[in-house]
């Protein structure tokens, strides 16, 4: 990677890395206002509930005045919200009769804390009497007083329109207590359950016979944790005392844990306490959910506070919303004091003016990034890169903005300015062609170098030409560009180009391609071109030197022996056939025909009455014989061949059960091109006429090499040289064509 290519990454970086932070933060807001909208759905399912219910719900002031009724008692009463709101309850819809009883209910109520029961007449619109059993309690401020009265009630005017009228008031009680939605149980002051209804039962999981006369202590319903402060309040309660609502958990039956809301009051005779009242209610949705939103505050709060960039909220009156710890942190400002600033108060005098210009931008999702100067608490300078975007903040649309500290990235740009300079300073003066160019092209920039390489008065000069001018033929440059934009770069591409002049140049090019622009730099190797030529020239001169060598060698051996003239260039033909079949490389198959020319060079050293000898030879004279492999090796060791001729030459009388000579080597221990070696010259000389002996036919000699197939020779090679003579009518006779040795 290059100088310059590095802080684009590391740009491209910086950009990942805020994306992924405004998403986080995005999702954490957006877990909270889905929460939030849980609870709004949970309250208006209750307060739907209230208002269809058929009970009769009203709430009131410390004072009897009334601030809500719910939709079935207004119905019943002929009014509407807003004829009954801030109006005296008992002087205005309590009937003249029954207002002193009202009136001691509520004092009793407020003054002395008692939960109160009183069955009323209550006035209609229509003037028709409406009988209502009333239970009244009430809810307590932060301090201890009566915030205000919330009373229920049931209409027991007439059969038709209850189920409980004409009955006596403690059966008319029976069933509003039966009929309630939230779980009453009835505990007398020892602590034993008297009653419940069905709602404790559908509460708890077990049957009325299950509660009914158990301590409430020895149930296994209330949490462990919570069995102490339950024994407490029920004390107190035993003692008449008033006690606000709390939560707690209880364990159904089947085990389900279940968080519920527990009203309870002491229940008054005689001004004596001789039962207590526990109202419960299952409020385990709204508590997940609140613990959900409480979760996703803290989540939201940790990551908001210890993100290492600054993040602002502020509204569209640019006040700031909320702020986080690193924004404190990096400009010296307490929590509490940005709160009260703006964000005019934290930008440089002239950056500040932008602020008004950014915000409709911002809006329309145009600028989302921008750069500033921040000044700190001491007035210090602090350059940063900000990103805003409109995000939902407690239900109102809000700016978010998130600042990366850029001190650091302005002092990389300023070295890596100082850096480019010094990078021109380099390249312009570089030995070798540097370039940028396009795909169209257009010569961006070239170095003196370059421009001298192609014959150019100057880069400028250069420039002007185009790229163009520089190929042979259009399909040239189409191979290069092929290549260079399959795999975005190419290293050492050579081609010939042309100078200005037409004057033809060997180069190496190495280039890299992004987007539309190609760069890199051009080798001329036009010198070491034509030295490459002349090594080649000088190579195959050497080559042809040296087979001409080995035949004058060759030659040499078969002017003393005239009986067997011919002999190694057959078994040269024959080794190369089954070379070819093995699919040996072109190198190790010039080696092998090498060998094969001067196998019997050792032969040089034996007496020509000896080769030529018509009668067997004594074992004396066989010894001389079977020296001329190792005389070989002795005679070719000290050439320089590019192959081991020398151990090929010494190896040929090798055999594959090892009794071979001179050294007895077996199986794969021999060479390969020594193991073909020793089968063709086998072959050769059984198909040949000697002074001792007749040529032997085809078939005796196809006999002995499958006879000792795996024994004497390589069984391969064998296969092989079966499969050229019957399926190939391999010969060992010249192409006369050619004049040559076939190979």
């Amino acid at each position: 990677m290059s100088e310059q290519e590095k802080p684009d990454q590391d740009a491209i970086q910086d950009i990942d890395y805020l994306t992924h932070r405004i998403t986080e933060l995005e999702r954490s807001v957006e877990d909270r206002k889905n929460i939030e909208q849980s609870l709004h759905r949970e309250l208006d399912f209750a307060l739907k509930m209230i208002h269809t219910s058929r009970t009769f719900f009203v709430t009131l002031s410390p004072n009897a005045k009334t601030l809500l009724m719910n939709d079935t008692m207004l119905h019943a009463m002929g009014h509407t919200q807003q004829d009954i709101i801030g109006k005296d309850f008992v002087g205005t819809f309590v009937q003249d009769s029954d207002q002193k009883k009202a009136y001691e209910t509520l004092e009793a109520l407020v003054t002395n804390r008692q939960a109160g029961r009183s069955e009323v007449t209550m006035k209609t619109k229509t003037a028709t009497p409406l009988r209502v059993e009333w239970h009244f309690r009430f809810v307590l401020t932060a301090h201890g007083e009566v915030d205000y009265i919330f009373g229920t009630g049931i209409d027991i005017t007439s059969h038709a329109d209850s189920l409980t009228a004409g009955l006596p008031d403690g059966d008319r009680y029976y069933s509003f207590f039966e009929k309630s939605a939230d779980s009453i149980t009835i505990i007398d002051t020892a602590g034993v359950i008297r009653d419940c209804n069905s709602a404790t039962v559908k509460l708890t999981g077990h049957s009325r016979q299950e509660l009914v006369g158990q301590h409430f202590s020895t149930l296994m319903i209330i949490d462990e944790r919570d069995r102490p402060s339950v024994r407490e309040r029920f004390s107190q309660l035993a003692r008449g005392s008033l006690l606000e609502p709390r939560e707690l958990e209880i364990i159904h039956k089947n085990g389900q844990r279940l968080r519920i809301e527990v009203t309870s009051s002491p229940i008054m005779r005689d001004k004596k306490v001789t039962e207590i009242q526990i109202s419960a209610r299952d409020i385990s949705k709204r508590w997940e959910a609140e613990q959900r939103l409480e979760h996703a505050e803290a989540k939201f709060r940790t990551l908001f506070d210890s993100a290492s960039d600054a993040i602002f909220i502020s509204n569209f009156n640019e006040n700031f919303l909320e702020v986080n710890k690193t924004a404190c942190d990096e400009l010296g400002y307490t929590h509490d004091e940005l709160l009260t600033m703006h964000p005019r108060d934290i930008e440089a005098p002239e950056c500040a003016h932008d602020i008004t210009e950014r915000l409709p931008a911002i809006k329309n999702k145009k600028t989302p990034f921008f750069e500033t100067i921040y000044l700190t608490k001491d007035n210090k300078r602090l350059p940063v890169e900000v990103n805003s975007r409109i995000i939902e903040y407690n239900g109102e649309k809000a700016v978010l903005s998130i600042a990366r500290n850029i001190t650091d990235r302005r002092r990389m740009q300023q070295n890596l300015m100082k850096s480019e300079q010094k990078y021109r300073t380099l390249v312009d003066n570089a030995l070798v062609g540097v370039y940028r160019s396009n795909l169209e092209g257009q010569i961006l920039y070239a170095n003196e170098a370059l421009a001298r390489l192609f014959e150019f008065d100057s880069p400028h000069e250069m420039i002007q030409k185009g790229v163009l001018s520089l190929y042979r033929t259009a399909s040239d440059r189409e191979r290069f560009l092929s290549q260079l934009k399959e795999t975005g770069k190419i290293d050492y591409f050579e081609i010939e180009l042309m100078t200005k002049y037409g004057k033809p140049k060997n180069v190496l090019i190495s280039s890299t391609i992004e987007g539309n622009v190609l760069s890199g730099i051009i080798i001329d190797i036009t010198a070491r071109k034509h030295m490459e030529e002349q090594l080649k020239e000088n190579i195959t001169k050497l080559e042809q030197l040296t087979e001409n060598t080995i035949d004058s060698m060759a030659h040499i051996v078969e002017r003393r022996d005239p009986y067997t003239a011919g002999h190694q260039q057959r078994v040269a033909r024959l080794a190369l056939a089954i070379a070819k079949e093995m699919r040996l490389n072109q190198h190790d198959i010039k080696g092998l025909n090498m060998a094969a020319v001067i196998h019997d060079i050792g032969k040089i050293y034996v007496p020509a009455e000896i080769l030529t000898r018509p009668s067997k030879l004594s074992d004396s004279e066989f010894a001389i014989v079977k020296t001329h492999p190792l005389v070989g090796y002795d005679i070719l060791k000290n050439v320089t061949f590019p192959w081991p001729v020398a151990d090929m030459v010494l190896q040929h009388h090798e055999r594959h059960n090892g009794h071979g000579y001179p050294n007895g080597l077996k199986g794969h221990d021999i060479m390969l091109e020594a193991r073909i070696l020793a089968l063709t010259d086998v072959v050769e000389a059984m198909s040949s006429h000697r002074p001792y002996r007749p040529a032997c036919t085809f078939e005796q000699t196809m006999e002995e090499i499958t006879t000792n197939r795996g024994i004497l020779y390589d069984p391969d090679i064998v296969d092989i040289c079966i499969h050229l003579f019957v399926n190939k009518n391999f010969t060992f006779e010249t192409d006369e064509r050619s004049g040559s040795r076939s190979a």
